[in-house]
């Protein structure tokens, strides 16, 4: 009796192995039929957009290209068959951006596509090879007035930067975790040159792009960085902490918090403002340092970013930098006096939420 069962038991799971896979090539089958017309289709690379960094249809004149196919139908055992076969050309960069199918895999988020190719040679430090063309370029000057952008570039398609492991940064971290796992480089640099002027009309070249560590948009992608050994030490143009300054720009107090307790520069000059903030000269340019940065920041008392700035507040304090002697920008005033007007507060109120904030 318990032979029997046992024989129906794996007969069964036999039955369902070959379900499934059979279902995995129909779906694979149909996903062909499907696509087949669009992928085949010939386009002309320079006409995909910024936005196509997924499109796997940029490497249709590649050597690459049967790989590039199956990624794109999402068949997996042909994916694993081609990429043993052509491991030496795994790594061919696709003409319009010169990045690679594991960039693309990655940001289209199949995970085992990317494990396969990373199994196969695929590198993930590859530095992008754009043409001449997309070389030495411009990115875009900041909008004056515009002091939350300071040129730092938060476009994750970035062709600048496109390297698998920002491709991974910018996708999720679990796709960061199987790149780090394979040798991705946290440190990693594209091989490019461009120019930059910022905020403050300072011109300058940026060599090798930005680090990875630049595009982490949550606090689980920055400590995977991190603990792969990221290097939390890189300058600004004035010599502060360039990570500090990118965070603050966007908000992104928890990152800041952790980057403190793993002991980055919280002292230096992380901007520059017209002097109209603090009575003076509005072309003075006056430095920001991390408590300056702080004042401008106005949250509800009650709100979880409110909570994250104390936590930075109480880390300076703990430093010997008193947030609370630090002067109040006119800018951080005027909107106070704006938010006390738009839900009527007492003057009352409004003092001690200035106390407070």
């Amino acid at each position: 009796m318990k032979n029997h069962l046992k024989t129906n038991t794996i007969m069964i799971l036999t039955m369902l192995f070959f379900t499934q896979l059979n279902c995995y090539k129909i779906t694979s089958s149909f996903k062909r039929v499907i696509y087949s017309g669009h992928l085949q289709k010939p386009v002309d690379p320079e006409k995909l957009t910024l936005g196509s960094k997924s499109d796997y249809r940029v490497f249709q004149r590649t050597p690459v290209w049967n790989l590039a196919y199956a990624l794109a139908v999402g068949d997996l055992g042909e994916v694993e068959e081609l990429a043993k076969k052509h491991k030496e050309i795994i790594d061919t960069p696709e003409p319009k951006y010169g990045t690679t199918l594991l960039s693309y895999a990655i940001r289209n988020g199949q995970k085992n596509a990317v494990q396969i190719l990373l199994e196969n040679g695929a590198n993930p430090n590859a530095s992008p090879k754009p043409p001449e063309s997309l070389k030495n370029t411009p990115i875009a000057k900041d909008k004056p007035g515009s002091p939350m952008n300071h040129g730092y570039p938060d476009d994750y398609n970035d062709y600048k930067n496109y390297t698998p492991v920002h491709a991974a940064v910018a996708t999720s971290p679990e796709m960061l975790r199987i790149v780090l796992k394979n040798g991705g480089d946290p440190n990693l640099h594209s091989d490019l040159k461009y120019s930059h002027t910022d905020y403050n009309n300072y011109s300058y070249t940026i060599t090798g792009g930005y680090s990875p560590l630049m595009y982490a948009k949550d606090i689980d992608t920055l400590k995977l960085l991190v603990e792969a050994g990221g290097n939390i030490h890189l300058k600004n143009k004035y010599g502060g902490s360039l990570l500090l300054t990118k965070y603050m720009i966007h908000y992104h107090l928890d990152q800041v918090y952790y980057l403190l307790e793993q002991g980055i520069d919280y002292q230096g000059v992380l901007s520059y403002y017209g002097g109209f903030n603090d009575e003076k000269p509005k072309e003075e340019l006056v430095p920001r340092y991390l408590a300056e940065e702080l004042r401008l920041m106005i949250f509800g008392l009650d709100s979880d970013q409110y909570k994250q700035k104390f936590q930075i507040v109480q880390f300076l304090s703990s430093k010997g930098i008193d947030y609370w002697k630090t002067p109040i920008p006119i800018s951080a005033s005027n909107e106070i006096d704006r938010i006390s007007k738009t839900n009527k507060w007492s003057e009352s109120k409004k003092q001690e939420f200035i106390s407070k904030y």
